[in-house]
């Protein structure tokens, strides 16, 4: 049981700092340079031409929460779309949970991120999942 427990708080403490690590590189503004567009009702991909940013800000160094800002047009089978939303997210090692300020709650998932590079990808709620790579606005 003992070791159980100490596994259990490793885990604990391995995902909080993970969490602390990506929340801090994400912090700022970034840039959408390709946009892929999966539509679950076809099961099919597309790039999209695409312009925008999103921005995040931390709460704090040693916090897994912030504000966002997303700012994004897209074309997508010859007809625009425009993600425009702002609110509150909270992370969970990748796991990104927004909720704007509508209170829509919408996951997004952060598969790589470094300083500058950031692959993001969002669901949108009955409707389809946005593949982004972005780099850091300098």
């Amino acid at each position: 049981m003992r070791i159980f427990l100490t596994f259990l708080l490793f885990i604990f403490v391995v995902s909080c700092s993970k969490s602390k690590k990506i929340n801090k590189r994400l912090d700022g503004t970034w840039n959408v340079v390709t946009l892929k567009v999966n539509d679950p009702a076809t099961n099919l991909s597309h790039y999209a031409e695409t312009t925008g940013t999103l921005e995040f800000t931390t709460e704090g160094k040693q916090s897994t929460k912030g504000n966002y800002d997303f700012s994004i047009d897209y074309i997508f089978e010859g007809n625009a779309y425009q993600l425009v939303e702002n609110g509150t997210y909270s992370l969970i090692d990748n796991n990104c949970t927004l909720t704007s300020s509508e209170n829509e709650e919408r996951t997004a998932r952060i598969i790589y991120i470094n300083k500058e590079d950031l692959e993001f990808h969002l669901d949108i709620p009955n409707s389809k999942r946005l593949q982004m790579v972005l780099k850091k606005n300098d």
